[in-house]
């Protein structure tokens, strides 16, 4: 009983004391990220391709900092931060719903690392249960994403121009401006879960592309084979956020 920590979760200076001080956090959520991307045209019977459209993609993110209090329940968060997605969507149309043959194949598969450095002002809200913290957070990073798009159609002879075909790859290396708003809550053990939503502005700077097409009804095989560096492309996409994680 003599402990200076016995029965600390009954002080009702615990949870003061713990917010009126720096400390360390690691955090660990799920992303969904709109992703921007840049793909070859495409017009087929079935399928079409944009030069420029927007997939959604899943994955997870890591992150590392220390908050720092300044005073008034005012503290600032420096972090690193790491984020991984890789998305596989595949879908098969039957000619008809009567007949058992597969006529189209769509594939689509995305994978993207990126990592920043951010800068978080929180402003934390001391509850007696649980401690709610708003937050605006800035960072800056640089990333990569793969894209692969497959399209095919299989047709219903053996005549050579009866299916077209869609099979495209691309690589780009980007910068990154992110700026998010959330919410942390807090409890006195130092737990956490919280909710973030982002806009992300990307500076794609290299292009790697490659595959090959063709139409229906055409014997011609687009073929597409480029390598663009000292890009300036400005993009924006966006995120949502959700996660637990710890301070110690």
């Amino acid at each position: 009983m003599s402990a200076s920590n016995f029965m600390e979760f009954g002080d009702v200076n615990f949870g003061r004391n713990f917010n009126e001080k720096s400390k360390w956090i690691f955090k660990s959520g799920v992303e969904y990220i709109n992703y921007p991307v840049t793909l070859p045209e495409f017009e087929g019977e079935h399928q079409s391709y944009d030069k420029s459209e927007k997939d959604d993609l899943n994955g997870y993110g890591l992150s590392f900092g220390r908050d720092f209090y300044i005073a008034n329940g005012f503290s600032t968060l420096i972090s690193v931060n790491f984020y991984y997605s890789k998305t596989l969507d595949k879908k098969i149309g039957k000619a008809a719903e009567d007949i058992d043959f597969d006529y189209a194949f769509t594939r689509s598969s995305h994978e993207l690392v990126a990592y920043e450095g951010s800068l978080a002002i929180n402003y934390i809200f001391d509850y007696k249960l649980v401690d709610v913290q708003p937050f605006i957070e800035l960072g800056l990073g640089v990333g990569q994403n793969k894209v692969s798009k497959e399209y095919r159609t299989l047709g219903f002879t053996d005549v050579a121009d009866s299916s077209e075909d869609y099979d495209v790859n691309v690589k780009e290396d980007f910068a990154l401006t992110r700026a998010s708003i959330g919410i942390n809550f807090i409890s006195y053990k130092g737990l956490m879960s919280y909710i973030k939503l982002t806009t992300v502005s990307i500076l794609k700077t290299t292009r790697e592309t490659e595959g090959e097409s063709n139409l229906r009804g055409s014997a011609a095989i687009v073929s597409y084979d480029a390598n663009e560096t000292g890009l300036s492309e400005s993009k924006t996409m966006t995120m949502a956020s959700v996660g637990i994680g710890r301070y110690f």
